[in-house]
């Protein structure tokens, strides 16, 4: 005895028109910006698509990320899913070109110089050098300026100390010398503070960190002494006095 199995026919869409029906339900649900839920698809959709050939359909663009699904049972909402990418812009470098001139104020004579050294050089005449006026020069003896403008230059270059009080440039240079010397003396005794170190003891008070208290006295025995020699200026010499009081700071 034969018994045949009845003839089943089973039809599958066509991707195409699947794709096409998925886009146009995507395109109905992003109608609702905040959201639709199922009851109202169904009513925009009309007699067109039953109930769970609906849900198929959503579940496939959710699973494909075009669609978010929010709530839970019969609250499921269904939006949109957000467009994230990473784009690149190049833009093109703004370019603008202007003329002009930056000029210095020169005199008529500079401005006569200007023009003629701006010229094309097949317009300037040609010049020769004369080579007696270097060679006639004496070292010492002969000179190129006249004797008015080295007059003035040798005063202009004079120092203003000349004539100043014993002691004057010393002070004026006090703080700095007070930090050189003080250090460069110290160190010459094994002194480990470093120079920055000596500036700020002396300038801020602020001793070292992990400096044996030994080191910082003798810094500032150092600066004291040097400030006797600047400000006994008159009176300090090579004498008993002087080196007592030395010896003393």
């Amino acid at each position: 005895m034969c018994i045949s199995a009845p003839c089943v026919k089973v039809f599958f869409m066509p991707k195409v028109a699947l794709d096409h029906k998925l886009s146009n339900l995507g395109a109905l649900v992003g109608g609702y910006p905040d959201g639709i839920g199922m009851a109202r698809l169904l009513r925009d959709a009309g007699s067109r698509l039953s109930r769970r050939t609906l849900q198929r359909r959503l579940g496939a663009l959710v699973s494909q990320g075009r669609l978010i699904a929010e709530g839970i049972a019969n609250s499921v909402q269904y939006r949109l899913a957000p467009i994230i990418g990473v784009a690149s812009l190049t833009m093109q470098p703004s370019k603008s070109n202007a003329t002009g001139q930056f000029c210095v104020p020169v005199s008529a004579e500079g401005q006569a110089v200007k023009f003629h050294v701006r010229q094309a050089r097949q317009q300037r005449p040609p010049v020769s050098y004369e080579i007696g006026f270097p060679e006639s020069y004496q070292p010492n003896q002969s000179f190129y300026s006249p004797d008015s403008l080295l007059r003035q230059l040798h005063v202009l270059g004079r120092a203003r100390l000349e004539q100043a009080a014993a002691g004057t440039f010393a002070r004026d240079i006090l703080d700095r010398l007070l930090v050189d010397l003080s250090w460069a003396s110290s160190r010459l005794e094994g002194n480990t503070y470093t120079l920055l170190n000596t500036e700020r003891l002396i300038g801020f008070g602020q001793a070292a960190e992990g400096k044996d208290a030994f080191e910082t006295q003798l810094i500032l025995h150092h600066k004291a002494a040097i400030e006797y020699l600047v400000g006994e200026v008159d009176c300090v010499g090579v004498n008993t006095e002087t080196f007592l009081a030395l010896h003393a700071l």
